[in-house]
């Protein structure tokens, strides 16, 4: 259930990213606006790149580190 819960709150962070991006994208047209999509672009990376690898983190931690043998 927790890896689940993680998995739901890396989608939310990848969620997040995007709106922040959006937030930039929607802003009226100045200088300031560049500058605002380059950081929107930034924080949509980082969020997809982090929340990937929390979500690797959290199926690795839920999932048997050594194969099953049938020999048991």
């Amino acid at each position: 259930m927790i890896p689940l819960i993680g998995i739901l709150l890396c989608i939310y962070l990848v969620f997040k990213g995007y709106e922040i991006f959006q937030i930039a994208l929607c802003a009226p047209a100045s200088t300031a606006r560049s500058t605002g999509i380059v950081l929107g672009i930034i924080a949509l990376i980082s969020s997809v790149v982090i929340g990937g690898a929390f979500a690797v983190m959290f199926i690795s931690s839920s999932i048997e580190a050594s194969p099953p043998s049938l020999l048991r």
